[in-house]
């Protein structure tokens, strides 16, 4: 049996529909970018609140610590979004430096 790798994109989609249905049961209204093209992968309202999400899935050290992906948290940061890590067991851990998020990671 030939094994494929799966394809970057791929993998892209299947984090984003992750992370929109956590976004889902955590009482968010989601709203996905059509476009794979861009900063912003999910719009997010919650309380009137609204949130750019840059979705991102996490790598790892072999000791398990996550390592960040500091370019995107910048880029984020530059326009205003957050990023939402997806880990390797399909949970969503929202970036560390976004501290005063509505929504606590689990």
């Amino acid at each position: 049996m030939v094994k494929k790798r799966i394809n970057a994109g791929r993998i892209g989609d299947v984090g984003e529909l992750t992370a929109s249905a956590w976004l889902l049961r955590e009482g968010y209204e989601v709203f996905r970018n059509v476009s794979s093209v861009g900063p912003i992968d999910i719009v997010v309202i919650k309380d009137g609140k609204i949130t750019l999400v840059d979705v991102t899935t996490a790598q790892f050290l072999k000791g398990g610590q996550m390592i960040l992906a500091t370019h995107k948290e910048r880029n984020a940061k530059k326009i205003g979004a957050v990023v939402l890590y997806i880990t390797r067991e399909g949970s969503c851990v929202w970036s560390p430096a976004e501290n005063g998020h509505s929504v606590d990671a689990e």
